[in-house]
């Protein structure tokens, strides 16, 4: 019986890790998501016209409260700016934290602004540091995540 609990325990154990340790998403802003409590800080990058924006939603979930919206232009669109959402996977929904002070961007050529973004995932027991990077192109006002 004991034997049968344990197996059970790491069978969970990692369930929880590898559901938590996916990639992160794109999603379009709006919703409880980006109900912003707390701008907690703002970086921009191409003279202004791209903005990262890191809050958070007020400690729920307990896990990953942390959050980071692009906002971009977006050619063609009555408002100009787009906003963008840089969200966990739907086991994790936001991130532990978000460390703007630390992304690093590049231009590149044809494709657009390139960005490192480094956050805190939650694994089930501990945060570990991942780094995303995402592809701003101010043209067609897309933004992608590299893989």
């Amino acid at each position: 019986m004991n034997l049968r609990i344990l197996i059970l325990g790491f069978a969970f154990t990692a369930f929880i890790s590898t559901t938590f340790a996916h990639a992160a998403q794109l999603q379009q802003c709006g919703g409880y998501r980006t109900d912003v409590t707390s701008l907690v800080d703002l970086r921009s990058f191409a003279n202004g016209n791209i903005k990262l924006v890191h809050y958070d939603t007020g400690g729920e979930p307990v896990c990953c409260s942390s959050h980071l919206a692009i906002v971009h232009p977006a050619p063609g669109s009555d408002a100009g700016v787009k906003c963008t959402l840089l969200t966990g996977p739907a086991s994790a929904p936001g991130f532990t934290d978000v460390e703007l002070k630390r992304v690093k961007g590049r231009y590149v050529a044809g494709k657009g602004l390139r960005l490192s973004i480094p956050v805190q995932v939650y694994t089930g027991s501990s945060s570990v540091r991942r780094w995303h990077t995402l592809t701003i192109n101010q043209k067609t006002g897309t933004v992608t995540l590299n893989k």
